[in-house]
This record gives structure tokens, sequence and C-alpha cells, in this order.
């Protein structure tokens, strides 16, 4: 793209240092550069990576996983990236060895409850998304949001995040058995773990929101916790 600016640069120039104007004949050549130059740019602009594009985010899915509050920041060489592409290209065992690795790192070095190493459910949690298998999905963020739940570093935020996370997998699912199966686990949830009122966000999901769901897709309530 330099290349082109060199004839209107030179004209500019001439104009500023020597007063000389281009001859009526160069304008509008030097006006279908100029117009070059813009489509070039505006061109790069649409084309370049958006922030959700970057390595190591969700590039295609309900949520951008590395803006999750939850997770850490990513190890060296973008494991999240490699994650990802394995995950699209169906290399489900490529991506299982990375993430075991990885979680195997985080439980030697934080333990096996750690936020740390529950980080790796819901990557797994998120793979399932990519691959398109929502049930999975829907019972590896339940997973993480028992742990989360857990004492002694229970992260009420973070079991609602993640709760939040399987309600929005779940809701999505086409397959009535599959919806039917999951609803008293993830009623049982919600009942346990009930979205306060008086936080600043409003989360989604919740107990009252699982028995509409499922009424309105005509399917037997699920059982009460």
């Amino acid at each position: 793209m330099l290349l082109l600016w060199e004839a209107p640069m030179a004209a500019l120039v001439a104009w500023l240092w020597l007063g000389q104007l281009p001859v009526g004949a160069a304008w509008p050549g030097l006006v279908m550069i100029m117009l070059g130059v813009v489509v070039v740019v505006i061109g790069d602009a649409r084309s370049a990576p958006s922030a959700a594009d970057l390595p190591g985010r969700g590039r295609s899915g309900l949520h951008t996983l590395l803006q999750h509050p939850i997770l850490a920041a990513a190890p060296a060489g973008d494991v999240y990236d490699g994650i990802w592409r394995d995950a699209r290209l169906g290399r489900l065992a490529e991506a299982e060895n990375t993430i075991r690795r990885s979680e195997n790192h985080a439980v030697r070095s934080h333990g096996a409850r750690s936020a740390e190493a529950t980080h790796w459910i819901e990557v797994r949690a998120h793979v399932a998304h990519l691959t398109g298998d929502g049930r999975l999905a829907v019972r590896r963020w339940l997973s993480a949001a028992r742990f989360h739940a857990d004492p002694p570093r229970k992260d009420t935020a973070r079991t609602r995040l993640c709760l939040e996370r399987a309600f929005t997998e779940w809701r999505r699912l086409h397959d009535a058995t599959a919806t039917s199966e999951l609803a008293p686990a993830l009623r049982q949830m919600y009942a346990k773990h009930p979205n306060d009122p008086r936080e600043h966000r409003r989360w989604s999901g919740g107990v009252r929101e699982v028995d509409a769901h499922l009424a309105a897709q005509g399917l037997a309530p699920a059982h009460r916790a």
C-alpha cells in the first residue's frame, strides 16, 4: 500500500516546497490513486480479526470463553487456540490430551478442587459446545458449578456463571429426551444456589425458567429438589 502513496506524496511535497501544482491531466489519476488507498484501508479493517477471534478465545459459540472471569491466563504457546482448532477439526483425542496435561499441572500446583483445576472442566464444556454435543456441554458446566459451589473455596458468582452457561446450552437442545434428562440436575442446582436479586447482574436461568422452558416444550415437569 505504501507504493500507492508515492505519487500523491510527491505532488504534495512539490506543492508545499516548490509551489508547483499538478497539471490538469494528472488530477484524475491522483484521485483514482487516493480512492484505491481508501478501498484498501477499508478492506483491511473489515478483514481484521475481532477481539473474539484472537488466539485463545472462543470463536464460534454461545460465549467468548476467555472473557469468562473464571479462567486463568493462557499458558505459554496459547494452548487454547490449539484446543479449539482440534475440536473444530474433530481431533478430540488431541484436544483431550492437551487439556489433561494442563489440568494435571493445575492439580499439582493448586489442588484437585481448586478454581484453576476446575477451569479445565469449563474448557471441556466449551469443546463439547464446539463439537455440537450440547448434552455433554450441559453436564460439564454443571460439574464445574458443583466444584465452585463446594467449600472451602466456595465462589457463588462463579457457580452462577457456570449455571448460566449450562442453562444457555440446555435451552438450545433440540433433543427432548436430553432436555428432560438434564432438567432435574439443573433445577436442583438452581434451587440450592438461587439468584440473588440484590446483585447488580441479572443472571439468566433459575428454577422458574427451567419449569417454564419444560412447559413451553410440552415436557413433563422436572422432579422437585
